[in-house]
């Protein structure tokens, strides 16, 4: 049984978590001095919480990260904490979406010099990909001779069926039968076929619309 999108994402979060640690800890100390993890709140110490990596990267990015990465990686933070936030929470990821996050993931890793876990995370996108790609055309070989036979064994072209009016066909008709000046017909000079109401309903198919 293939990967759920949910455990997509946890896989692909564990990856992040091992790119970030060493990359935000390296420079936080150089940064800050080697006695930055002492200092931090209680809430923030527990460096193998992805979504922990993620708000330090966010707190320590104006004073730090801003001069190491650019502002798409910081974009790229956001849209990881979003997914972490939805996977955290059991929240349904279509396929599409799931595509996007591992792929902004795959970004970050690679601009963090986090080559290993880029190269796992892009693995988890390719399975990906496969079972999507795998369902469709399942679901095309699915519906799409039943679609065709239907329309073989039960419709015929309309040609076949609907017949022109004989003034259409011998090409006799006059463009006026076709569209009416209403300015005309409110004045009372319209041609017959809209002037009178009876030529005008005999020549008329009445939609029901027309009736109410």
């Amino acid at each position: 049984m293939g990967l759920s999108n949910r455990d997509r994402i946890g896989k692909a979060l564990d990856e992040l978590r091992d790119g970030l640690f060493p990359y935000i800890s390296i420079n936080l100390e150089r940064n800050l001095g080697s006695s930055w993890y002492s200092e931090l709140p209680l809430h923030q110490n527990n460096l193998k919480d992805i979504y922990v990596l993620l708000g330090l990267f966010m707190s320590h990015w104006k004073n730090i990260f801003k001069k190491l990465l650019s502002d798409s990686d910081r974009a790229y933070i956001s849209e990881i904490l979003e997914a972490r936030n939805k996977w955290a929470h059991s929240e349904a990821m279509s396929s599409d979406d799931v595509d996007r996050y591992l792929d902004t993931a795959i970004r970050l890793c690679k601009n963090i010099n986090a080559v290993e876990q880029s190269e796992s995370i892009r693995r988890i996108r390719e399975e990906l990909r496969q079972q999507v790609f795998s369902e469709r055309a399942r679901h095309r070989t699915k519906y799409q001779p039943s679609i065709e036979n239907k329309y073989r064994a039960g419709l015929r072209p309309w040609r076949e069926v609907i017949l022109p009016h004989k003034d259409v066909v011998n090409g006799t008709y006059q463009q006026a039968e076709f569209a009416a000046n209403l300015d005309d017909v409110q004045r009372g000079i319209a041609s017959i076929e809209y002037n009178d109401p009876i030529e005008f309903y005999r020549r008329t198919f009445i939609t029901d619309g027309l009736k109410d």
